[in-house]
């Protein structure tokens, strides 16, 4: 088995699993270990119900109707597991990093994607023209 039973959180719970431990790692690497289908449904159903509560919980938590946070982070692996939808809202070029494209992702609820749809537009009304390529890019390809 590649994780404790401690890290699967009961059915049905509202408490987070435990963190793999070094052990589970080393044992997912080795070759002689087999993943069944069955525990790769028990595992995959866990880290979604994981994720999702996860994102839920927050959101209700604080009253929100979206989560922002830097592209550059894990919110797209959490919204990936949860099943939720992210949008991401192009910030523009980073100065003095080559030119790095930066921005931010917006993750909301299970089928709340005009949430997201709002917060990319307001982003867009707040800050026009935010998104012009630096010199360097600028007429790239033509």
């Amino acid at each position: 088995m590649f994780l404790s039973p401690a890290c699967v959180a009961p059915k049905g719970s509202n408490q987070l699993p435990e963190h793999p431990t070094q052990e589970s790692i080393l044992g997912a690497a080795n070759p002689h270990n087999k993943l069944t289908p069955e525990a790769f449904a028990q595992y995959s159903s866990t880290v979604r119900s994981t994720a999702a509560y996860g994102v839920t919980s927050l959101l209700a938590q604080h009253s929100l109707t979206a989560i922002i946070g830097p592209t550059d982070s894990r919110m797209a692996g959490i919204a990936a597991a949860a099943g939720f939808p992210i949008g991401n809202v192009p910030l523009g070029f980073a100065d003095g990093m080559n030119g790095r494209a930066i921005g931010l992702s917006v993750i909301a609820g299970p089928g709340d994607e005009n949430n997201i749809l709002r917060v990319m537009a307001a982003w867009e009304i707040s800050l026009p023209g935010a998104r012009e390529a630096p010199k360097l890019l600028a007429g790239w390809g033509k």
